[in-house]
């Protein structure tokens, strides 16, 4: 007798939907690598524009500067000032221009990182950044768990995850009706015909029309494969479900850091920043007519340069939050602005 070993059609169609599975799998990695440059690029960029904001402080601080020291030698050449005060002055000027050189160390260093990224030759030249308000592109009507649930939705590793998971439950079903084979009449697996016994009138009855499976001395010894996939599976599944818990928590981490920026942003713009303006020009004034110290001018201008530095700091905070959020969601916050206006 013939056993019938091909394939079943369902067997075949399963190996189909896995090699689906592995196709889907294959584009994911694809887009995550797409996904991890566009943030390096973005990320570099930001920290690109916060450098070149930090040169133009520390040139209009060596202009302070330069005026100061001017002050300080006019009032040390009559008398109602200290060598010390020049000395200071000059001191900080000296200070300010090696930290100028270091900011131009480091621009020439997020350059080449950007040109390497982009594939541009080494000799391509990169210009200034554009002026742009960071994290403006966050709908601020948008809830935090709408925002969750479409990093929940569009994650590509939890994509991944899933679709390896779905690529799991297909392996486990070919695999038990490979070695399972369905219950089906006797007439399909063997020749149903008539066969001589012993002798030339005895005959062989044909076989019974009752289910049952195929003959195998070694059936069920694939049982241990067959567990470890299961075993398998139930081990990603729980994966899935820590990846899902940690998303969530980077989520809800990184809108509370975006909102941070942006409190600390207009802080500095509208507050803080105006009022160092004004207390600079009132204590230069005032160094000049002797009302003020040397050292509580120096306190002024210190305060005045650390709000002027924050601020950029903070701007360039909001811009790498916002494409860290974009990371986690694997969306452009501008698709999410977009579907929320539709929806409104």
């Amino acid at each position: 007798m013939i056993n019938m070993n091909y394939p079943f059609p369902g067997t075949l169609t399963l190996r189909g939907r896995i090699i689906d599975r592995e196709i889907s799998l294959a584009d994911n990695a694809y887009y995550q690598k797409a996904r991890d440059l566009t943030t390096r690029v973005k990320t570099s960029y930001y920290q690109l524009a916060y450098l070149e904001h930090s040169e133009n402080i520390s040139n209009k601080t060596l202009g302070l500067l330069s005026s100061m020291k001017d002050i300080s030698q006019a009032l040390f050449k009559t008398g109602r000032a200290q060598f010390n005060d020049v000395i200071n002055v000059q001191m900080k000027i000296d200070k300010q221009r090696e930290k100028l050189a270091t900011i131009n160390q480091n621009k020439e260093i997020i350059r080449d990182r950007l040109r390497r990224d982009l594939n541009l030759p080494d000799n391509i030249a990169l210009g200034k950044t554009a002026e742009s308000e960071p994290g403006a592109d966050i709908p601020a009507a948008v809830a935090t768990d709408e925002i969750i649930n479409l990093g929940l939705k569009n994650n590509l590793e939890i994509k991944a995850i899933r679709i390896k998971l779905e690529k799991m439950k297909l392996m486990i079903t070919m695999m038990e009706k490979m070695f399972y084979p369905d219950f089906a009449s006797p007439n399909s697996y063997f020749q149903n015909r008539e066969s001589k016994m012993i002798g030339s009138a005895a005959k062989m009855a044909t076989f019974p029309t009752n289910k049952t499976t195929k003959s195998d001395p070694w059936y069920g010894k694939n049982n241990a494969y067959i567990r470890e996939l299961k075993d398998n599976y139930q081990a990603l599944e729980l994966n899935l479900a820590d990846r899902e818990i940690s998303l969530r928590q980077q989520i809800k981490q990184t809108i509370q850091e975006i909102d941070e920026g942006r409190r600390k942003q207009t802080l500095f713009q509208d507050v803080l920043i105006p009022q160092a303006d004004q207390a600079l020009e009132v204590s230069q004034s005032g160094y000049q007519t002797g009302k003020v110290s040397f050292a509580d001018l120096l306190i002024t201008y210190n305060q005045w340069l650390e709000y002027q530095l924050n601020y950029h700091l903070a701007v360039r905070n909001i811009a790498q939050k916002t494409t860290k959020l974009e990371k986690l969601l694997s969306l452009n916050i501008k698709v999410m602005e977009k579907n929320n206006g539709e929806k409104q």
